[in-house]
Parts: structure tokens; sequence; C-alpha cells
């Protein structure tokens, strides 16, 4: 779709360069990400960049869909802030694969509550430590709730203490099965680059999961469409709780193991995908920094 012609066209090509710009200087991007931005006639495309694709874990291309997704919504969230309403289209174009979305300013009223979010998009990461080891407030939890279903996803709160437990358990079980794999283990590190809100240690406490909380992000399909839709839910969860002085780390070894994915799904999520589990928590700087 071009751009709309009743909107001034350098305030259009503006916002679009300065929205690439914040996507890319943000956080949460790795040097070599594994998608570009392009700007064409007004339209902005996020693209699919196979060469900086890692071979491992992210097989199926899943890992690279998420990715996209996030720079999609910080994408949305800096137009937004510029004043500017957007058409998104989702894998436009069957025939081109690597073009996953394209963003149109349009005539509209921006979406405030991505708006409100741009602050969190431009902040640095919070400081490093662990995450605090506490049960998020309802009212935190209601809000995060509402943040994945804006983007198609659905976040689960874990509340059960035996379903804490079991997920703690999967997470060992999955990193072993990672570290005894030489170019799994390779691809988690490049995985672990690319999350950029987290920036924080794994959880503290005892290993029972016991008042930590933990969220399952689910999707009802598990194609490409769903896995750039729930890239968007995530950035956008994560976005909405440091707003609320929260943090979260995203443990991607639970679902980029297979046997381990299906034991969660088989557990928790029964017929929705799980595309992410969610530590939540306050950061607790190291005792140095203290």
């Amino acid at each position: 779709m071009a751009a709309d012609p009743a909107l001034d066209p350098r305030t259009v090509a503006r916002a679009l360069e300065d929205a690439v710009g914040s996507v890319l200087r943000a956080p949460s991007v790795p040097d070599a990400p594994p998608w570009r931005l392009a700007l064409r006639a007004g339209v902005l495309e996020v693209c699919a960049d196979h060469s900086r694709r890692p071979a491992t874990p992210d097989r199926h291309g899943r890992g690279l869909a998420q990715s996209a997704g996030s720079a999609l919504l910080g994408v949305r969230v800096s137009l937004a802030a510029t004043g500017l309403a957007v058409e998104v289209h989702r894998l436009p174009r069957p025939g081109d694969p690597d073009l996953l979305a394209t963003v149109t300013p349009v005539r509209g009223l921006p979406d405030a509550e991505l708006a409100a979010l741009a602050p969190a998009v431009t902040a640095g990461q919070p400081a490093r430590g662990h995450l605090s080891a506490e049960r998020a407030p309802e009212d935190l939890v209601r809000a995060l709730v509402r943040a994945a279903a804006a983007e198609g996803a659905t976040l689960l709160p874990v509340l059960r203490e035996d379903h804490l437990r079991l997920l703690v358990h999967l997470v060992r079980e999955a990193d072993r099965a990672q570290h005894a794999d030489p170019a799994a283990r390779a691809g988690q590190v490049l995985w672990t680059t690319r999350q950029p809100e987290s920036g924080v240690a794994r959880p503290t406490g005892d290993g029972s999961g016991t008042g930590r909380t933990l969220a399952l992000l689910v999707t009802d399909r598990d194609d490409e469409l769903a896995w750039l839709r729930s890239g968007e839910a995530l950035r956008r969860v994560l976005l909405v709780a440091a707003t609320h002085g929260w943090a979260g780390d995203p443990l991607p070894q639970v679902v980029e193991v297979p046997v381990v994915r299906l034991q969660v799904r088989s557990a928790l999520t029964w017929d929705a995908h799980p595309q992410h589990l969610l530590h939540l928590g306050r950061v607790v700087p190291p005792l140095a920094a203290r």
C-alpha cells in the first residue's frame, strides 16, 4: 500500500526515518539483528535477513520472526509517539517470504497506549543483577495480560506452586539439553544478545519456584504469523512491565528444545502453543553495586 497522499510527504519521511533510528538505537537490538528495515515511497518494510540468522536452535525461523516482531513493535511505538496512525500488513506478499511486514502512515488518531511506551523503548537496560523472587501485584499482571492481548497473544501467569516447580525443572532440563549440543549452545548465546529488556541474570531463590512471577506467552496457532505477533506481544509486555518499574527475563530454552516445549504444552497450555516463558521481577543489583 502506498503512503496516504493527504499526509505531508516530508513529515511522513521524517517520522519513518526517526522510527528506523529509534529501533536501531534501542538497547534491545544486537549488532547484527536477523532483520532489516527498508524505506520505500513512504512505506517502511520489515524484512528477514537470513545472512544473520543463526543456524541453531532457530531451525524453523521462529526466533527470526519473533525478533522481527519485536522490531515491528518498536516501529509502531515510535510512529505513534510522533502522532501518526499506521496501517500494518503482516506477511503481505506470499511470493516474497522475506517481507515480514509493512507499516504505512495513514490519516487517523495515533495509538495513545503505544505512544506512552516510547520512553521505555529508548531507555537503557536496567542495572545488571538478579530478578527478585516475588509475586507481581495484581494490577501489573492485569496490565501485562492486556498488553499481550492487544497483540493477538495470551499471557498466562503461572500461579500454582506445582506448575512453578515444574517450569523451573523444565528450564534446567532444557539448559542441560542445549549445553550438550555445541551448535545449540552457540545459538543460545546469539538469542540472549537480542533479548533486550532483560539484561539480567537468572532468577534468584532456592530453585523451587516459590514466590516467583513466571508467565507463559502463548498463541492459538504456531506458524510464521503467530511467531511474528508473539514477538510484538513479548516486546509490548516487557515495555509495559518497565513502565511499572519491573523487568522481564525471557527464558527461551523452554521453547527451543522440542521435547521440553511439548511437555510445557501438555502440562500447562493444552491447545495453545507456548512461544515464550518470562520471569518477571524487580532488578536486585549485585552486592558490590549496593
